[in-house]
């Protein structure tokens, strides 16, 4: 993908990381958060999102090193992903 488009999807992945840490910081037992249903959805797609952005180019960089062919087809993680906005 275009560089411009890699460097916005880092940066979302930095701001979501970042709700996600103030969200954490607010539980004053730290174990309460797998009690919130939605914490423990919005952690599941910021994993995913992690995957997606950060350690799936990761792999295909490698793959690309060593056998010339990328991994392709990501649009499953942004289906995944898209499954959050109903909740706003």
């Amino acid at each position: 993908a275009d560089p411009t488009f890699q460097i916005v999807e880092s940066l979302f992945c930095v701001f979501f990381t970042g709700e996600w840490a103030i969200r954490f910081g607010a539980f004053r037992r730290k174990r309460d958060c797998v009690l919130d249903k939605w914490f423990v959805f919005d952690t599941v797609l910021l994993g995913l999102l992690i995957v997606e952005t950060w350690v799936w180019l990761l792999l295909v960089s490698a793959s690309q090193g060593f056998t010339g062919a990328g991994l392709d087809n990501t649009s499953f993680l942004r289906l995944v992903r898209l499954m959050r906005l109903p909740r706003v």
